[in-house]
């Protein structure tokens, strides 16, 4: 564990705006899905995955990507005016480690794919996990369906590829007990709130759940409520006026939605440039910035080619950062369900999600008296690849004592 930044360490303000310009930063491939696997020799060490536009994701010149058919249901809604989308869905995964290894998956966050578990996929089979990456619905080389994105796409999909890839739920091979299989999940920024979900929402799929700053928004405080109902009783008012109300209220929203996705788009055409998004991967890695070599920055310029790319990022930062906070969906709340132990692995550095949600995720943990450990990285937002030594470290050390 590495220690915690002074109180001076730098400060960024993460508006909506801001947050919705850095999701293409950390973006990984779409083209081609090449489902071939790569034996793993464990007489020596395990190279990095390497991304290119022509193998995808591979290692030393073998593509690792394989495809599963997402048969997504209620949660793959279309959004108004859409036609409805097709149930089945194509994602991209990546696996290594031997089968009978106990499993671990990987959640990539916001805008990024398997490829940010570049220096940790092979490590941790290494240490003795059958380690599985996943390319969430909409980024990555996964399909890029025109739909109402939510939480509950990201969860519904992972607990069906738990089940149906992994063979979660089912007994243990080789083990006369009655135990089922089940998985550790890890995820980072958005990926770890997935994660966080997927274990509050299926117990007997996971048995252990890592959070890398972890995203997501805390249920509204007593006073933030009654702030919410003071501004709905004054939009509900009976008065004379209240018909010019909702009018203007409608108009400035409708102007509003415009605004937002004039602004999204063109945030969308910048992060496309090079220059830009090596500048900003440097910000999120404030202590490692060669890490945001020019291979990390050749990946995320290739999902934005693909023809649906930009209404994909403004549907899902639009729902992220202007939708209200669905009363099962705040961090508290998930924690609260939770029937497992958790790690918060935590980039101490970020200038995105502070260490600051991670301390008031002890506290609630304490509160409930739940099983939550904390370890610090050395890092930025995304400390799996600025630090992947360290983090690497944390999750086998948490896997390894789980019970199974």
């Amino acid at each position: 564990a590495e220690a915690r930044p002074p109180s001076s360490a730098p400060r960024m303000v993460h508006s909506g705006l801001r947050l919705a310009t850095a999701a293409l930063f950390c973006a990984t491939p779409h083209g081609a899905v090449l489902p071939n696997a790569v034996s793993h020799a464990a007489t020596r060490p395990l190279a990095d995955l390497s991304w290119s536009p022509s193998l995808g994701v591979n290692v030393e010149g073998v593509p690792l990507q394989q495809t599963w058919t997402f048969q997504c249901g209620d949660p793959c809604k279309p959004a108004a005016g859409d036609p409805a989308p097709p149930r089945g869905h194509a994602i991209s995964y990546i696996t290594a480690g031997a089968e009978k290894d106990p499993p671990l998956l990987l959640i990539h966050g916001f805008g990024a794919s398997s490829f940010h578990w570049r220096s940790n996929v092979n490590a941790l089979a290494q240490a003795g996990n059958r380690v599985y990456a996943i390319d969430l619905l909409g980024f990555g080389s996964s399909d890029k369906p025109l739909l109402d994105y939510d939480l509950d796409v990201w969860v519904a999909q992972c607990a069906s590829f738990l089940r149906e890839v992994v063979g979660c739920g089912e007994p243990i091979k080789g083990d006369n007990s009655t135990l089922a299989k089940r998985a550790v999940v890890a995820g980072n920024s958005i990926g770890g709130l997935t994660a966080l979900a997927l274990a509050a929402a299926e117990p007997s799929l996971v048995r252990g759940v890592a959070t890398l700053n972890c995203a997501g928004r805390f249920s509204p405080t007593p006073a933030e409520r009654m702030q919410a109902q003071r501004r709905k009783r004054v939009r509900d008012t009976t008065s004379p006026m209240k018909g010019f109300a909702t009018a203007w209220s409608g108009t400035v929203d409708s102007v509003g939605a415009a605004l937002r996705r004039v602004l999204l788009g063109g945030a969308f055409v910048v992060t496309k440039q090079p220059a830009r998004i090596s500048q900003v991967l440097r910000q999120v890695y404030p202590i490692r910035p060669e890490r945001a070599d020019a291979d990390l920055v050749s990946s995320i310029q290739w999902p934005a080619k693909h023809p649906n790319a930009e209404e994909v990022f403004f549907r899902i930062v639009s729902r992220t950062s202007a939708e209200p906070l669905e009363g099962n969906q705040g961090i508290d709340v998930l924690l609260g369900k939770l029937q497992m132990p958790i790690s918060l692995i935590w980039g101490e550095y970020d200038p995105w999600i502070r260490p600051q949600v991670a301390d008031k995720m002890q506290v609630i943990c304490r509160k409930l008296g739940h099983p939550c450990e904390r370890v610090s990285i050395k890092a930025g937002h995304c400390p799996q690849d600025e630090a992947p030594e360290p983090v690497n470290a944390a999750i086998a050390d948490f896997c390894s004592r789980l019970p199974p």
